[in-house]
């Protein structure tokens, strides 16, 4: 599948969310203002190979002073890919990010790996930027170290029409808080990469099981939040704003991550499968 295709399939979205699991999870703790996700789509056939160069990497970075963290996102269903996913507040602590990592440019493979390897384990690569709506996200606090799962919807709006998509969340946000619905889902919106227009809308949970109990509907209580007028709006808004949507779901990756010590502390049975310090570090 050539790089162009790829770039449309909508890789950031979970990947917006994910990259929360690296960083340290106050009381007010919040989702990232800005994410930056590579996405790399494994060649057929290669994916152990994949897997032990980018434990190795993880080993080597868990060594140095590198500022930023990263995690690993495996898809489990759609394309066979991994997003390394990296938070930040700004972009001026990406910039900085990128300048302290310089001096590790020959550490490879991983992440910042060299055109051979993309050749040999990769059938396509791409990168996007994707920034937090909080306008538009329910109950974003519940996000912690103890989720490895995500369900991922790709939203791309028609063009001129993103504001009608607005509209519509905005609905749908509002009737979760009258309900009180026990949900909690995160929404950030493109900002390069992929068309202009495209959101991700991401649920976290636990483990793959938990999607065992997840029922397609929202039950009564919501029903009764949104109304018949409140319904209706939505309904015509969704028809008027998005153009099309797919579904994804993720798997974090413990020994390919590069995360904080605060997260491994948190969950250290699933952390400490992988590569990551096992006591905090200066940076």
């Amino acid at each position: 599948m050539p790089v162009s295709t790829l770039k449309i399939m909508g890789l950031a979205v979970i990947v917006a969310i994910a990259a929360n699991i690296t960083r340290p999870q106050p009381a007010d703790w919040q989702p990232p203002r800005l994410i930056q996700i590579r996405r790399e789509q494994l060649s057929f056939g290669r994916s152990e190979a994949f897997l032990q160069a980018e434990t190795e990497y993880a080993r080597v970075m868990a060594g140095t002073n590198r500022v930023s963290h990263y995690a690993a996102l495996v898809s489990v269903s759609g394309p066979s890919e991994v997003w390394f996913v990296t938070p930040y507040e700004s972009y001026a602590e990406w910039s900085k990010s990128l300048k302290d990592q310089e001096p590790n440019t020959k550490l490879a493979p991983g992440p910042d790996h060299d055109g051979s390897r993309n050749s040999e384990l990769l059938t396509g690569l791409g990168s996007v930027v994707a920034t937090y709506r909080e306008d538009l996200s329910y109950r974003p606090g519940v996000m912690g170290s103890h989720v490895h799962c995500f369900s991922v919807a790709t939203v791309r709006t028609r063009p001129g029409r993103t504001a009608d998509y607005v509209a519509e969340r905005r609905i749908v946000k509002a009737a979760h808080e009258k309900a009180a619905i026990k949900e909690d889902y995160f929404v950030y919106q493109v900002a390069s990469g992929l068309p202009a227009g495209t959101f991700f809308v991401v649920i976290p949970y636990a483990d793959l099981g938990e999607l065992d109990s997840v029922s397609p509907t929202h039950g009564k209580a919501y029903d009764d939040a949104l109304g018949d007028d409140g319904r209706k709006k939505s309904q015509d808004l969704t028809t008027s704003g998005i153009l099309d949507s797919d579904t994804m779901i993720f798997l974090v990756h413990p020994e390919m991550s590069h995360i904080a010590y605060e997260w491994i502390a948190a969950d250290p049975d699933f952390w400490n499968k992988g590569s990551i310090p096992k006591s905090p570090r200066r940076h």
